[in-house]
């Protein structure tokens, strides 16, 4: 299963709430946050070419390809990490994985030891 999809969403509430939809070629989608700062929806989106194609899969390969897609940028944090905090594992991507497994997303959690 591929990426084919980045979406950005901004929802004004107590404070702008930045979503990230990630959708894959087999039509599962990946809903995630990141705290918004202003450009977020701008870096999203110039980094959605980055993980275009990109197996969610390999969560480590797609963080480092997009640590390394922005990088010549100068940023190591920041709001760049932003944008990917919204696109990593823990967030859209992940949810697709566990979707894609078949797994609810809640019992998924429920499931995990501790």
């Amino acid at each position: 299963m591929k990426i084919v999809r980045l979406k950005t969403a901004v929802i004004e509430g107590n404070f702008d709430w930045t979503f990230v939809r990630i959708e894959t070629d087999e039509g599962i989608q990946g809903l995630g946050e990141c705290f918004f700062a202003p450009g977020l929806t701008s870096i999203l989106r110039s980094l959605e070419p980055v993980i275009l194609g990109e197996d969610f899969r390999d969560v480590r390969r797609l963080f480092r390809k997009l640590q390394l897609a922005t990088s010549g940028a100068g940023s190591v944090a920041g709001i760049v990490y932003n944008a990917i905090s919204g696109i990593e594992a823990s967030r859209s991507v992940g949810r697709v994985r566990t979707m894609a497994r078949g797994t609810d997303l809640s019992t998924a959690r429920r499931k995990v030891p501790g």
